[in-house]
């Protein structure tokens, strides 16, 4: 046991007054020695000895009052037996500031995050400038050989007055294993921790169990919660594109979650689509309470490269919407240019290919604009495919075991194929040096003319297929749907087996492949059981023929695979586009940060960026390599920040259980933080209950004194 106070102990000399008074008092007594009354000494022996032992028991109560209330005043605590504490040594202290944009709202002490930053100050009047301490935003937890800010209390405090709200979210797991790493160097005999966060639920994450059960008996936790109210909020989240070949002068759907946080709906909230910085639609929603709802927008794709663009919400009502971070959500969309086309075989066979592909350059908006693909014929498979984007072949020409070899390297490379079978494809030839070296369907057998009177078309569509979608705008057809398509007729056709990787986009009514895909590691690979001329059906006199055909060119040069995980905290892979060697990275607010890196082959596409001060803004990256091609992508906020719920003082004494933290404690009230520091620097405090033991003997001695006296 120690003493705060030890000065006071030397009233404990106090206790000798009655027992001064009590010696003085015997002294008193004179012996008077009546013959009369000899007979009755023996008699009083007992009764006198009665009655010393009750005056000593009232000197004890009085003693014990004054022991008692110099003790109390004198502040005794217990040191606590599960860590060695040393008042009077230096001590290391990590500050863990919650700077996450949640603690932008307000309630009546104001702004969470200027509440956060005076705590901050008044756990530094606690400490000398002598201890190590450091101040850890929660946003530099992610980065690598975070260290926080150091220095004296007073370029802290500096410091402190420059920090801002960031995009990343607080987790207290990154906290614990961050103040694990630093405190096991330190040599100061008190640790102590604080973490001030206004302590949402998607505080505590899955990786939670990684520091449960971790030996931190010598260290004490403090959590000091920032903020008193549930706030509303509306966020956006989940874009998705819904087209699933963005083209040149296509249309490019979008959709996008609006969520309300809030326990009361909302209505006429206005979403604006925003394509590079100019704005494309607006659209009004109503939300559900603790709802969300799905809005579409759609624009045209009036350049190739890439399409930035962001969907904002309009942040009118802060009753509705307390925090403005997640009000805006980026994106970017990589449009492919003028396609390379390679068509192998006689040309005569590509006339209605050509055709169509033709059509859609007549279909653009600009006449003067750039050719949207480029069509090179050659007769044979040769090294000069390489040069090519996609592929079309109808060759009349067998297969040899070379011409497979490269068509296999084609689609590793990542391009796509398309074959049509026609009059002279030698199905044995084809199986052997195509189907089987690149794993894609087999030809059965021709089905000839004797088919004409069953009336064969076509049976199911997959509607869902990137190949199919949109060109309808039926949106209720799918996979099974009768529609309303003129149907080619189909004189004959080569029965095709498919493998466990390929499937029938459309199928015949006899429940044949009549166009396949095959899914491959890299690359796209579509085959059709006819020609692509009239000789087999009069499918290239169809009107799904034209768009059918320019949909393939886009969707077999594309890798297009949308996503919206890139997200600020977190190390993020990026599809790398038409970038050699890369040199560096322009964040949204102008900076330049040097990368050097360099992309080895076609099939080396992506790039990992960690997440650093350099990737810690909202909004559009630009990639730049040594040739001065660019290419973007966008960083949004995680989507969990927005959501509002926050853990109760209850159920954040759970967290500390089940986190293992034997010395942890919650700081209710900031006004108590230099008490609280105090009693676990040193221990448990017991002047409370050294002045209620006082009060009870001096109670005790009160009421034995008065029945002494009766």
């Amino acid at each position: 046991m120690n003493f705060l106070n030890p000065s006071v102990l030397i009233g404990l000399f106090a206790v000798s007054i009655p027992i001064l008074i009590h010696l003085l008092n015997l002294r008193k007594l004179k012996k008077v020695d009546f013959s009369t009354l000899m007979f009755l000494k023996e008699i009083q022996k007992s009764k006198m000895r009665r009655i010393k032992l009750k005056q000593l028991l009232l000197l004890a109560l009085r003693i014990f009052v004054i022991a008692f209330l110099v003790l109390a005043f004198s502040k005794p605590v217990l040191e606590n037996y599960s860590f060695s504490a040393d008042a009077e040594g230096k001590s290391t202290v990590l500050i863990f500031l919650d700077d996450s944009f949640s603690m932008d709202a307000h309630d009546v002490n104001g702004r969470y995050f200027d509440q956060a930053k005076r705590t901050v100050s008044g756990i530094l009047e606690n400490y000398s400038e002598s201890d190590e301490i450091i101040l850890i935003p929660s946003s530099i937890t992610g980065f690598k050989n975070s260290a926080g800010i150091t220095g004296g209390i007073s370029e802290i405090k500096d410091s402190l007055e420059f920090l801002k709200v960031s995009y990343k979210p607080f987790k207290l797991n990154d906290a614990f294993i961050l103040s694990e790493q630093i405190l096991k160097n330190s040599v100061n005999p008190n640790k102590d921790v604080f973490i001030i966060s206004d302590f949402q639920s998607v505080n505590i994450d899955e990786r939670s169990e990684i520091f449960k059960n971790k030996d931190a008996s010598d260290v004490n936790y403090f959590f000091i919660k920032s903020g008193s109210r549930n706030i509303s909020n509306l966020s956006l989240d989940s874009l998705a594109v819904i087209s699933k070949i963005p083209a040149k002068f296509g249309n490019i759907r979008l959709s996008v979650n609006l969520t309300n946080h809030s326990e009361t709906p909302v209505f006429n909230k206005s979403l604006k689509l925003f394509i590079d910085g100019k704005l494309a639609e607006e659209n009004l929603t109503d939300v559900n309470a603790k709802s969300f709802t799905k809005k579409e927008f759609s624009f045209t794709a009036d350049r190739a490269g890439d399409i930035h663009g962001y969907i904002e919400l309009a942040a009118d009502n802060l009753q509705e919407d307390e925090l403005t971070q997640d009000n805006r959500i980026y994106f970017d969309i990589y449009v492919p240019g003028k396609i390379k086309v390679g068509m192998i075989g006689n040309p005569e066979n590509f006339k209605f290919v050509n055709a169509a592909l033709n059509s859609a350059q007549n279909l653009t908006p600009d006449e003067n604009s750039e050719n949207l693909f480029e069509i090179l014929y050659q007769n044979d498979v040769t090294e000069d495919i390489f040069n090519k984007d996609v592929l079309m072949i109808s060759t009349d020409q067998s297969f040899s075991g070379n011409d497979g070899k490269m068509l296999s390297e084609f689609l590793e490379a990542g391009k796509g194929i398309f074959i049509f079978l026609n009059e002279s494809t030698d199905i044995e030839n084809f199986n052997s040096n195509i189907s089987s070296v690149l794993n894609v369907p087999v030809i059965e057998k021709l089905k000839t003319d004797e088919l004409q009177n069953l009336n064969l078309k076509f049976g199911k569509i997959d509607f869902e297929n990137p190949l199919i979608a949109e060109i309808f705008r039926n949106k209720q057809l799918n996979i099974t749907s009768e529609s309303l398509i003129d149907f080619p007729d189909i004189r004959k056709y080569f029965q095709l087996i498919m493998n466990d990787k390929s499937f029938p986009v459309i199928t015949l009514s006899d429940n044949r492949a009549f166009i396949s895909e095959t899914e491959l590691p890299k690359g796209k690979f579509l085959m059709s059981a006819v020609s692509a001329g009239t000789g087999f059906s009069d499918f290239p006199l169809n009107n799904i023929f034209p768009p059918l055909m320019i949909r393939s060119v886009f969707y077999l040069n594309s890798d297009f695979s949308f996503t919206n995980e890139n997200m600020i905290g977190r190390s993020n892979v990026i599809s790398v586009k038409g970038l050699k060697h890369i040199t560096g990275l322009n964040s949204p607010d102008g900076n330049f940060t040097e990368i050097n890196y360099g992309i080895s082959g076609p099939s080396d596409k992506f790039l990992i960026i960690p997440y650093s001060e350099s990737t810690a803004s909202k909004g559009l990256y630009i990639i730049n390599d040594s040739a001065g091609n660019k290419f973007g992508f966008s960083l949004n906020s995680d989507p969990a920040e927005s959501k509002t719920g926050v853990l109760s003082e209850e159920e954040i004494d759970v967290v500390i259980k089940n986190f293992g933290l034997v010395n942890a404690v919650q700081i209710k009230d900031i006004n108590n933080i230099s008490a609280v520091i105090s009693e676990k620097r040193t221990g448990t405090s017991l002047w409370k209950y050294f002045l209620i033991a006082a009060l009870f003997f001096l109670a005790l001695e009160l009421i034995y004194s008065k029945k002494l006296e009766e």
